[in-house]
């Protein structure tokens, strides 16, 4: 093969290498194999162990998901702490609003309950019209909890405004009066805004914005026809005597309120709310602009997952050298001028897409074999074996050619009734730079597929074992 490939690199040193390991698994028996290897592998890999020459790291699918199910449970555990100290907060806050009585647990379960009835329904309805679930969405109980508990204090805060009017007919009505429209507008600002997220490219977030907006209806509802009407049956029960002492913090609070509102209506005040508004507004402009559109892989996974390791350390690789294979799946006929011009047309557009290192770098083993046909004809041609003068290119030196490369399995070839070998399929392999980034990545493969696309006769297609990345880095490229 270097006879063939002629090697004129120059090497002086070496950082890193990447190898990428390509299995055929068609039996249950070599999947077993395969992943009983790489987990070897991986767990070798985390130990660090394998040799004091050298370190490696290891990024397989299989460890992929096992990393991501793992960070989905390290998630979800912090996820039920943060709910139970959630609670501890919302018992404490009623306690001090309505005190000791049989009505607080009622209400507590009341303020919890709706937004977690909004997210269950919510999840019911897309189960109903059969919508797809992502591991996401799990987020989205937790997410409605806060937005719904925050309606549930602001509606018993105006309650307990309300105390001193006897009637509680007039004064859940007062109730409704006073913080309905707050409670409508925010419920209606978190429906919008979610429902536009489901209008994104990616179906993850897609079906999680769709899930949280319904949630957010569903928990509006519930405030007023399941939080109100348990303030109202537990008004008999809340409504005794304020003790002397929570008179004093009571007068205590209105007296720093009262402070508090003086400091703001004076003129220090509002220049301090204007200043404290231009540094907000300062710091919100300078983090926009400096916003960067893109999706992190290692984000996927748990912060002391070793696949963060790989993946940073390939950064360097794909800086300089980034392969993305082309499977050619009607290779063109060399010998036919029309389809042999059309064909290195495509590869020419191939090789001016940005990024693209061009012809010389990129792997196509017709330009090889070419050569090897020229100088066969020539040889031949020498002798006199040949009648032809004119040469043309064919496959018909193709299966010796092949045999002097050890038949690489990239190249599939087959003969027909006379003997005659016709070529298949094959992979070419486009070399580009600046693909550390995976929004760069994206832009160059989408923007590979548009060439591929003018040349249906080829039937050509780009291969990229990451494109589930890919496809989710595609709404930030978008929108950058």
């Amino acid at each position: 093969a270097d006879t063939v490939f002629a090697n004129r690199s120059r090497i002086t040193h070496v950082t890193t290498i990447a190898l990428w390991y390509f299995s055929q698994v068609n039996t249950a028996e070599r999947k077993q194999k395969l992943e009983e290897t790489v987990v070897e592998l991986f767990e070798m890999s985390k130990a660090k162990n394998a040799s004091p020459l050298i370190q490696f790291d290891i990024f397989d699918d299989q460890i992929a998901n096992r990393e991501m199910l793992r960070g989905a449970v390290e998630a979800t555990k912090l996820m039920i702490i943060g709910f139970f100290l959630l609670l501890v907060f919302v018992f404490a806050v009623v306690w001090r609003k309505v005190g000791w009585h049989r009505s607080l647990p009622s209400i507590v379960f009341a303020a919890v309950l709706s937004p977690f009835l909004g997210a269950i329904v919510a999840f019911g309805a897309l189960a109903w019209f059969n919508f797809q679930f992502y591991s996401i969405m799990c987020v989205t109980p937790f997410l409605i909890l806060g937005i719904g508990v925050d309606d549930a204090f602001l509606m018993l805060q105006s309650w307990t405004h309300f105390r001193s009017i006897v009637c509680k007919k007039e004064r859940l009505s007062k109730v409704f009066v006073e913080i309905g429209p707050s409670i409508t507008i925010t419920s209606l600002t978190n429906m919008i805004a979610f429902g536009i997220g489901y209008l994104t490219p990616t179906p993850q977030m897609s079906m999680f914005c769709l899930c949280t907006s319904l949630a957010c209806l569903i928990d509006y509802i519930l405030t007023f026809t399941l939080f109100a009407p348990v303030l109202y049956m537990s008004a008999d029960y809340n409504d005794e005597y304020i003790s002397g002492e929570k008179l004093g913090e009571k007068q205590s609070d209105i007296k720093w309120t009262a402070n508090y509102s003086k400091f703001l209506c004076s003129p220090y005040g509002k220049l301090s709310v204007i200043l404290i508004l231009i540094v907000l507004y300062t710091l919100s402009t300078i983090g926009v602009l400096s916003m960067k559109s893109t999706f992190e892989p290692t984000k996927a996974f748990p912060s002391d997952s070793p696949l963060s390791n790989s993946l940073e350390g390939i950064r360097s690789i794909f800086s300089e050298y980034f392969p993305l294979p082309i499977i050619v799946s009607n290779p063109p006929n060399i010998s036919d001028p029309k389809e042999y011009n059309d064909f290195y047309e495509m590869v020419t557009s191939l090789e001016s897409v940005r990024f693209s290192y061009g012809r010389n770098r990129t792997l196509l083993f017709l330009k090889a074999y070419e050569k090897f046909d020229r100088k066969t004809f020539d040889v031949l041609s020498a002798f006199g074996l040949i009648a032809e003068t004119h040469y043309s290119p064919s496959y018909d030196n193709l299966p010796f050619f092949l045999k002097q490369i050890d038949n690489p399995p990239t190249i599939q070839i087959t003969r027909d009734e006379r003997g005659k070998a016709k070529l298949e399929a094959f992979q070419m392999t486009l070399i580009a730079s600046n693909m550390s980034e995976l929004s760069n990545r994206a832009v160059y493969v989408d923007e590979c597929r548009r060439v591929l696309l003018r040349y249906p006769n080829f039937n050509a297609t780009v291969f990229d074992a990451k494109s589930i990345y890919l496809r989710m880095a595609s709404p930030y490229v978008v929108l950058s």
